[in-house]
């Protein structure tokens, strides 16, 4: 809403409930009317859109042209939030709004048990995040929790009955605590150490979004460069995050080459800072994983991780010509496992955010059963909004995986969670993968 009144856009809200196309919308729905001055904003924005497959999008011999940026600027699909398109919205009472009213958050029911937040909004793990930063206890059901005339998903945060921050904190974040009717099996969770992982060579923006959406968060984390890779990890880092980057790079192999091929000069770096992890930084980050650390690997460095571990992991489309496949910058249908702890809070049918990112390829292996795949494109109509061309090399795929690897594992985003700070609606994905369980 604030996004949309920012820029123009009227917005109406609903003062009574109604129906339009067989579908009941409560008081407080958002209504926004294509008559008016914004609608072509409108359409960019809130329709599911799909970009021209032409004569002037494509070269003379078909191989089509990139777009300059996205494929697709479908915002609510990035966010996570639901718009449904009606023909027809019936007379009823609504209110223009000029400002986004703002959640209030209250704790519901009293209870000798703890209070429940449900972890499908966003703002419930910065609630918890600050709840554990000020050296509170905080578990994570592993299965639904009854919280009277309400049932939170697997995934809720439970909190001690006593905690005094509770309702200072439901006020300032618009978060509900529910009153939990007896304790849900679930795990403890503790503050994590955070390592994430920022190369030179012109430095990277991924990197950058990354350190913004885990501040705004409160995920606090320690940067970690080429010569911090010690053999203390273990000592400093429960998680370290390698956010998207091709290997060339993240190795430090042949950069200024690299750079040439894909049609640009190499960044202007000083000599002592032309580096990467180099062979003896991945031994160290494979030590590092075998002891029990876990390392999340953001789009592009999923497949850095898949040789650097020798997982048994290569992208289906990595040999492709744009003929064969091109998804720019788009946004795909996936379905979650929202009972694995790194799916917890996901809608079992999502949207995700393509772009620039790998199509895992499981190849035949012993060691399979050490895999877990999270989220999977389905068999067809992967495409939700954008350009898809080759469809087939996505059908089925996975597009989150989990990959016990000794005491430790590595978690592989086959896209991007967090890009721009704009994908709230697979920011949990990211959260989730700071958070997982302890194994056992």
């Amino acid at each position: 809403m604030e996004k949309l009144l920012l820029q123009g856009v009227e917005i109406h809200v609903t003062l009574e409930g109604f129906e339009a196309d067989g579908v009941s919308y409560g008081v407080g729905s958002c209504v926004v009317f294509n008559a008016q001055p914004k609608h072509g904003v409108i359409k960019n924005l809130l329709e599911r859109t799909f970009y021209p497959d032409n004569a002037w999008t494509r070269e003379k011999d078909g191989t089509p042209r990139a777009p300059r940026d996205k494929a697709t600027d479908t915002m609510h699909e990035f966010m996570g939030v639901r718009v449904d398109p009606v023909t027809v919205v019936p007379p009823i009472k609504l209110e223009r709004v000029t400002e986004a009213p703002r959640p209030s958050g209250e704790i519901l029911g009293t209870s000798k048990h703890g209070y429940a937040l449900d972890c499908r909004h966003n703002d419930s793990y910065r609630a918890a995040m600050a709840l554990l930063n000020a050296g509170a206890r905080v578990w994570r059901s592993k299965e639904p929790v009854a919280c009277g005339e309400y049932w939170l998903p697997a995934g809720a945060f439970v909190t001690n009955p006593g905690d005094e921050q509770l309702d200072n904190l439901a006020k300032a974040l618009g978060v509900t605590c529910h009153a939990v009717q007896e304790k849900p099996e679930a795990y403890e969770l503790s503050k994590p150490r955070v390592g994430l992982y920022q190369r030179y060579y012109g430095g990277n923006a991924d990197e950058g979004w990354t350190r913004l959406v885990l501040e705004k968060f409160g995920f606090s984390y320690e940067t970690l460069r080429d010569e911090g890779i010690d053999d203390r990890l273990s000592d400093r880092f429960d998680v370290i995050v390698l956010p998207s980057d091709p290997a060339w790079v993240i190795l430090g192999e042949d950069v200024e080459e690299h750079f040439e091929e894909r049609g640009r000069p190499a960044p202007l770096t000083p000599p002592e800072y032309r580096s990467g992890t180099g062979k003896e930084g991945v031994e160290r980050l494979v030590k590092y994983v075998s002891e029990g650390g876990t390392l999340v690997c953001l789009n592009e460095s999923s497949l850095f991780a898949a040789e650097a571990f020798k997982l048994g992991i290569g992208d289906a489309v990595q040999e492709k010509s744009t003929k064969e496949f091109f998804c720019p910058a788009s946004t795909l249908r996936v379905t979650v496992d929202n009972m694995h702890p790194l799916g917890y809070g996901m809608p079992e049918d999502s949207t995700l955010f393509f772009w620039d990112s790998p199509v895992f390829e499981v190849k035949p292996s012993l060691s399979g059963e050490k895999m877990v795949t999270v989220a999977r494109y389905p068999a067809h109509q992967i495409l939700q909004s954008g350009w898809l061309d080759g469809e087939k090399h996505l059908a089925g795929k996975p597009a989150l995986m989990v990959v016990e690897v000794g005491s430790g594992r590595v978690v592989l985003f086959g896209f991007r969670p967090q890009h721009r700070a704009q994908t709230h609606g697979t920011y949990k994905l990211l959260f989730n993968g700071l958070l997982l369980p302890a194994m056992t």
